[in-house]
């Protein structure tokens, strides 16, 4: 989604951070990032759900945005994977950012095996992958920089990855071949010691390229396109490794949760400024997808709020009560590329 009319090279994603206040009243707060390499800088913005700026933070980084999947939130734990370290040596930054929601203030934490192109945390570690030399390595770090002496590592041979997830017990990691094929395979780790415990093959008609997922009865539902380049959704059971997929109409960009359903967010063509964009109600056990509203404008991602939805393209907002009105919608400064992911 890179816009190759702008000389700047930047960077946008929002995600939601929804708080309690000291009278219990939910506060709910939008980062926006920012990644510029004419200026050497990048930042975070902060909005409120009212879209007002309440914040902008430096987060003394050189390059961000650059990843199969640059950010991952769980709780109140959110972390964001570095590119380049400074503008001058540019090279691969082995660090990755987690917040500080007390201060609103992003630290750098140091990795010990490489460079991130995913990641995924949870409340003590941070899980990613990288190449080397056409192998996938896993790392496991922890949050805190005085313990990364502990990281462990896993490497598979002749395969990337573009998806990294965790559950409780395990890690998932969407394989592609060295170089890519038709096929790929979800690969299934223990969490604690990171030893592949299976891999579960795909075909053409199932996701090959994952946007987001989510872990819905003990079934992994991805979501993004499948090689026929239709938009695609597909479920894997981890009792039974069945593998069940349905197509879905444009390009799916994201799955969220709300009131204990779960929709899918579709755009057109996402390469178009133009592009309309549809919201769609899953059938978590058919996964039929039923559509509930369409929108006359492009949406890249979705995040969920606290009884709402928000949508981001370029360089817009918009934030959706739970009925799927308009609440409020912004337009940025700049043209940016986009992600979103959302922390409640």
């Amino acid at each position: 989604m890179k816009n190759t009319k702008k000389i700047l090279s930047l960077f946008l994603t929002l995600f939601l951070i929804t708080a309690c206040s000291k009278q219990g009243v939910s506060q709910e707060k939008i980062f926006v990032f920012e990644s510029d390499p004419s200026k050497s800088k990048s930042f975070a913005h902060i909005y409120d759900r009212e879209l007002n700026e309440v914040k902008k933070v430096d987060l003394n980084t050189y390059l961000i945005g650059q990843k199969f999947q640059n950010l991952s939130q769980y709780n109140n734990n959110l972390v964001l994977a570095c590119n380049l370290s400074s503008e001058s040596d540019k090279s691969p930054s082995n660090s990755f950012l987690i917040l500080n929601n007390k201060a609103l203030e992003f630290n750098k934490v140091n990795l010990k095996y490489g460079s991130l192109d995913t990641i995924a945390v949870d409340d003590n570690f941070v899980y990613g992958s990288s190449q080397n030399r056409g192998n996938l390595v896993i790392e496991k770090a922890s949050l805190d920089n005085k313990k990364q002496e502990n990281n462990i590592k896993l490497e598979i041979k002749d395969r990337f990855s573009d998806y990294i997830g965790q559950t409780d017990k395990y890690i998932y990691l969407h394989l592609n071949y060295s170089p890519p094929g038709e096929k790929s395979e979800l690969a299934i780790l223990d969490k604690e010691n990171l030893k592949e415990l299976k891999r579960i093959p795909l075909n053409k008609k199932d996701v090959s390229k994952v946007k987001s997922s989510k872990l819905i009865d003990n079934r992994i539902v991805l979501v993004g396109g499948n090689s026929y380049h239709e938009g695609a959704i597909s479920s894997i059971d981890l009792n039974t490794d069945i593998v069940k997929s349905s197509k879905i109409t444009g390009q799916c960009m994201g799955i969220a949760e709300m009131n204990n359903k779960y929709y899918i967010i579709s755009c057109d063509d996402e390469t178009n400024p133009n592009s309309k964009s549809t919201i769609w109600q899953l059938n978590k056990d058919s996964l039929e997808a039923k559509k509930v509203k369409e929108l006359n404008h492009r949406i890249l991602n979705v995040a969920t709020l606290d009884k709402g939805l928000a949508f981001l393209a370029l360089n817009e907002i918009w934030v959706y009560d739970n009925n799927f009105k308009l609440e409020n919608h912004k337009k940025l400064d700049n043209d940016f590329n986009l992600e979103m992911a959302t922390i409640n």
